[in-house]
Protein backbone atom coordinates (compact mmCIF):
# COMPACT_ATOMS: atom_id res chain seq x y z
CA UNK A 1 0.00 0.00 0.00
CA UNK A 2 1.43 3.26 -1.19
CA UNK A 3 -0.57 6.84 -0.13
CA UNK A 4 -2.76 4.61 1.11
CA UNK A 5 -3.70 2.57 -2.31
CA UNK A 6 -3.49 -0.65 -2.60
CA UNK A 7 -1.23 -0.99 -5.64
CA UNK A 8 -1.16 -5.23 -6.00
CA UNK A 9 -4.63 -6.75 -5.44
CA UNK A 10 -5.34 -10.90 -5.03
CA UNK A 11 -8.38 -10.98 -7.53
CA UNK A 12 -9.29 -14.17 -6.94
CA UNK A 13 -7.69 -17.80 -6.47
CA UNK A 14 -8.91 -21.78 -8.02
CA UNK A 15 -8.30 -24.49 -6.41
CA UNK A 16 -7.39 -26.52 -9.58
CA UNK A 17 -6.77 -29.86 -7.47
CA UNK A 18 -6.57 -30.32 -3.82
CA UNK A 19 -2.38 -29.80 -4.41
CA UNK A 20 -2.30 -27.11 -7.05
CA UNK A 21 -3.76 -23.77 -6.91
CA UNK A 22 -4.03 -20.85 -9.11
CA UNK A 23 -4.30 -17.01 -7.94
CA UNK A 24 -4.64 -13.82 -10.44
CA UNK A 25 -2.86 -11.07 -9.05
CA UNK A 26 -3.66 -7.21 -10.32
CA UNK A 27 -0.62 -4.36 -10.27
CA UNK A 28 -2.27 -0.92 -10.11
CA UNK A 29 1.03 0.42 -9.97
CA UNK A 30 2.10 3.27 -12.62
CA UNK A 31 5.23 2.12 -14.56
CA UNK A 32 6.71 5.63 -13.61
CA UNK A 33 5.84 5.12 -9.64
CA UNK A 34 9.01 6.61 -7.71
CA UNK A 35 9.10 3.78 -5.12
CA UNK A 36 9.40 0.96 -8.03
CA UNK A 37 12.73 3.39 -9.80
CA UNK A 38 15.59 0.50 -10.09
CA UNK A 39 13.57 -2.48 -8.53
CA UNK A 40 10.55 -2.90 -10.57
CA UNK A 41 11.51 -6.41 -11.18
CA UNK A 42 11.77 -7.05 -7.05
CA UNK A 43 8.63 -5.15 -6.61
CA UNK A 44 6.62 -7.82 -8.86
CA UNK A 45 8.45 -10.50 -7.23
CA UNK A 46 7.93 -9.27 -3.61
CA UNK A 47 4.08 -9.13 -4.38
CA UNK A 48 4.32 -13.00 -6.21
CA UNK A 49 6.11 -14.65 -3.56
CA UNK A 50 3.84 -13.37 -0.53
CA UNK A 51 0.91 -14.76 -2.82
CA UNK A 52 2.44 -18.59 -3.23
CA UNK A 53 3.24 -18.03 0.61
CA UNK A 54 -0.36 -17.56 1.31
CA UNK A 55 -1.88 -20.38 -1.05
CA UNK A 56 0.54 -22.52 0.54
CA UNK A 57 -0.69 -21.81 3.73
CA UNK A 58 -4.30 -22.21 2.99
CA UNK A 59 -3.26 -25.77 0.82
CA UNK A 60 -1.98 -27.10 4.53
CA UNK A 61 -4.28 -25.42 6.61
CA UNK A 62 -8.00 -24.72 6.74
CA UNK A 63 -9.26 -21.88 8.64
CA UNK A 64 -11.92 -22.71 11.41
CA UNK A 65 -14.06 -19.74 12.84
CA UNK A 66 -13.56 -19.97 17.13
CA UNK A 67 -16.98 -18.12 18.05
CA UNK A 68 -15.72 -18.14 22.22
CA UNK A 69 -12.55 -16.21 21.42
CA UNK A 70 -13.99 -14.63 18.36
CA UNK A 71 -10.80 -15.86 16.08
CA UNK A 72 -9.61 -18.09 13.15
CA UNK A 73 -7.37 -20.85 14.06
CA UNK A 74 -5.46 -22.86 11.61
CA UNK A 75 -6.31 -26.29 11.10
CA UNK A 76 -3.66 -28.48 9.55
CA UNK A 77 -5.00 -30.59 6.55
CA UNK A 78 -1.37 -31.38 4.88
CA UNK A 79 -1.42 -34.62 3.70
CA UNK A 80 2.54 -35.03 2.84
CA UNK A 81 2.78 -34.07 -0.61
CA UNK A 82 3.93 -32.17 -3.75
CA UNK A 83 2.70 -28.30 -3.34
CA UNK A 84 2.11 -26.03 -6.55
CA UNK A 85 0.71 -22.60 -7.00
CA UNK A 86 0.42 -20.72 -9.97
CA UNK A 87 0.40 -17.29 -9.69
CA UNK A 88 -0.83 -14.95 -13.22
CA UNK A 89 -0.21 -11.31 -12.61
CA UNK A 90 -1.57 -8.59 -15.09
CA UNK A 91 0.29 -5.61 -14.91
CA UNK A 92 -0.54 -3.00 -17.67
CA UNK A 93 0.57 -4.54 -21.17
CA UNK A 94 2.05 -7.19 -20.06
CA UNK A 95 1.08 -10.72 -18.01
CA UNK A 96 3.95 -12.48 -15.87
CA UNK A 97 3.57 -16.68 -15.12
CA UNK A 98 5.07 -17.62 -12.21
CA UNK A 99 4.96 -21.29 -11.06
CA UNK A 100 6.42 -22.13 -7.69
CA UNK A 101 6.78 -25.58 -5.92
CA UNK A 102 7.32 -26.84 -2.89
CA UNK A 103 7.76 -30.12 -0.55
CA UNK A 104 6.88 -29.01 3.29
CA UNK A 105 7.34 -32.91 4.51
CA UNK A 106 11.05 -32.77 3.42
CA UNK A 107 13.26 -32.20 6.38
CA UNK A 108 14.52 -28.87 5.18
CA UNK A 109 11.66 -27.75 2.39
CA UNK A 110 12.91 -25.80 -0.47
CA UNK A 111 10.32 -23.50 -2.08
CA UNK A 112 11.00 -23.43 -6.04
CA UNK A 113 9.85 -19.99 -8.29
CA UNK A 114 9.82 -20.23 -11.95
CA UNK A 115 8.92 -17.59 -14.12
CA UNK A 116 7.32 -19.37 -16.91
CA UNK A 117 6.08 -17.04 -19.24
CA UNK A 118 6.15 -12.82 -19.91
CA UNK A 119 3.59 -12.06 -22.46
CA UNK A 120 2.50 -8.52 -23.97
CA UNK A 121 -1.43 -7.98 -24.24
CA UNK A 122 -0.97 -4.40 -24.99
CA UNK A 123 -3.38 -2.56 -27.42
CA UNK A 124 -0.64 -1.65 -29.73
CA UNK A 125 0.66 -5.80 -30.12
CA UNK A 126 -2.57 -7.34 -28.40
CA UNK A 127 -2.83 -11.27 -29.89
CA UNK A 128 -6.15 -13.25 -29.19
CA UNK A 129 -3.86 -16.31 -29.26
CA UNK A 130 -1.52 -15.18 -26.65
CA UNK A 131 -4.62 -14.10 -24.67
CA UNK A 132 -5.95 -17.36 -24.38
CA UNK A 133 -2.84 -19.23 -23.68
CA UNK A 134 -2.85 -16.81 -20.41
CA UNK A 135 -6.69 -18.28 -19.88
CA UNK A 136 -4.95 -21.85 -20.24
CA UNK A 137 -2.35 -20.81 -17.61
CA UNK A 138 -5.28 -19.60 -15.29
CA UNK A 139 -7.51 -22.43 -15.49
CA UNK A 140 -5.35 -25.23 -16.10
CA UNK A 141 -1.70 -24.48 -15.79
CA UNK A 142 0.85 -28.17 -16.40
CA UNK A 143 2.06 -29.64 -13.62
CA UNK A 144 6.01 -28.46 -13.37
CA UNK A 145 8.45 -29.94 -14.72
CA UNK A 146 10.25 -32.93 -13.28
CA UNK A 147 13.58 -30.89 -12.97
CA UNK A 148 11.88 -28.22 -10.71
CA UNK A 149 10.26 -30.52 -8.36
CA UNK A 150 13.92 -32.27 -7.62
CA UNK A 151 16.15 -28.86 -8.00
CA UNK A 152 18.57 -29.36 -5.30
CA UNK A 153 18.23 -33.30 -4.42
CA UNK A 154 20.39 -36.04 -5.30
CA UNK A 155 19.80 -38.26 -8.00
CA UNK A 156 20.40 -41.15 -5.61
CA UNK A 157 17.36 -39.91 -3.64
CA UNK A 158 14.70 -40.16 -6.41
CA UNK A 159 16.16 -43.12 -8.59
CA UNK A 160 18.19 -42.95 -11.86
CA UNK A 161 16.81 -40.81 -14.15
Amino acid sequence: MIDSYIRIKGVQIFQLRHNHWSCIVRDHSSAFDATQQGNSRDYLLRSELLAVTSIFFHQMNEMVWLPEEDWYMAKPIYKEEFLTATVVTFIYGKVRIVQATCNPSETYPTLSLTLRAICSLGKDNYDKKEAFNVLKWIFCPPEPAKELAMRGKSRSSYGQA
